[in-house]
């Protein structure tokens, strides 16, 4: 259901199988809201009940993996909605640090499941993770 449900956003692999839909008032095809298509927050609950409930270890990562790139999701329409303001005077530097206000589920994955062989490959294929766990 959450890789369902992330893949029908913007940022998932199927977006464009959702960008319309039948509106049966006037039985014409409408473009979805555009929050619906950048939305990761549902996606992100289902991620998060799965590793919450899971005995396995190596899932639980993967499912905290998910539930990272769902919260990063959210600052980018967060910043892109005017709801993080960063001031113009150094700032990356400022980006940088509100930026570590959508880190939760990165502090997680690498508290939790440091010793699981995702952890690992996630390490090596992505870079915003490799370097959040280099800034430490």
């Amino acid at each position: 259901m959450a890789n369902g449900l992330y893949n029908i956003t913007l940022f998932g692999n199927c977006w464009d199988a959702v960008s319309y839909y039948k509106d049966f008032d006037d039985w014409g095809y409408k473009k979805r809201k555009d929050i619906e298509l950048y939305d990761c927050s549902e996606a992100q609950q289902y991620y998060l009940k799965a590793m919450n409930l899971t005995k396995d270890a190596e899932f639980a990562a993967k499912c905290c993996f998910m539930a990272s790139k769902c919260e990063q999701n959210s600052f980018y329409n967060d910043l892109g909605s005017g709801q993080i303001k960063i001031s113009s005077d150094n700032y990356w530097k400022n980006y940088d640090k509100a930026k570590l206000n959508y880190r939760k589920y990165f502090y997680i994955l690498h508290d939790k499941y440091s010793n699981t062989e995702f952890y690992k490959e996630a390490l090596k294929e992505c870079k915003y993770f490799n370097e959040f766990i280099k800034s430490f």
